[in-house]
């Protein structure tokens, strides 16, 4: 697996410290800058490939969903993670639909914090129990009921209806490939198709169409 720069954004210098030190000596790891201001981040973000951003819910004191949208635009591949220490439900929301691969608590275990990491690394989407319950059941603006994916405007393959109802069941892509006996590539295919179909941005909202075209 080909090694990552990291970037860790948060103004508490013991929590990005700690953060670093902690992930320095994983082989998964090339790179680790860490930033205490969202200036000095950008300046990063110009300048150097990143792959995947580390950044606390809130940033010099305010919400840092400006900053992801800004991120993004400078680079569209780069990953998000989000670390936070209290589960805001409007904050979960607003930062999934900008795009967030990640939403952690500060007091995830090590593991955790590189399993998704590894997760979204590989365009997937990686959410602790306590936050997918609020994602799936109260993302906002949810998609208009359609019937049974009867939907004019959107046609969907067998294919694509057995791997979106997998995805909705929060199954890996490849535990998907294992169980319709295709490739992980072609999952993957599949997965961005279905992003671009149905117009929406991330496993969230894959889930979301799920829920409110079959029910």
């Amino acid at each position: 697996m080909k090694k990552l720069n990291l970037l860790i954004l948060d103004d508490n210098e013991l929590h990005r410290k700690g953060i670093s030190k902690l992930l320095i000596d994983n082989p998964l790891v090339e790179v680790i800058r860490d930033s205490e201001s969202i200036d000095t981040s950008i300046e990063i973000l110009e300048n150097q490939d990143i792959n995947v951003l580390i950044i606390d819910s809130h940033v010099n004191g305010s919400e840092s969903n400006s900053f992801i949208k800004k991120v993004q635009r400078i680079q569209p591949d780069l990953k998000i993670i989000v670390l936070t220490n209290e589960l805001k439900v409007t904050t979960v929301l607003k930062m999934v639909k900008a795009g967030v691969s990640s939403f952690l608590l500060k007091n995830t275990s090590l593991d955790e914090l590189v399993h998704a990491i590894e997760l979204v690394n590989s365009e997937e989407s990686y959410f602790p129990k306590e936050i997918s319950s609020i994602i799936f059941r109260d993302l906002a603006d949810p998609v208009p009921k359609a019937s049974s994916y009867n939907n004019d405007q959107v046609s969907l393959t067998i294919r694509e209806k057995e791997i979106l109802e997998y995805i909705s069941k929060e199954f890996t892509n490849k535990e998907i490939a294992s169980k319709l006996f295709i490739s992980h590539r072609t999952v993957d295919t599949h997965r961005r198709n279905l992003l671009i179909k149905l117009d929406v941005r991330n496993t969230a909202g894959l889930v979301r169409y799920y829920y409110s075209n079959t029910k």
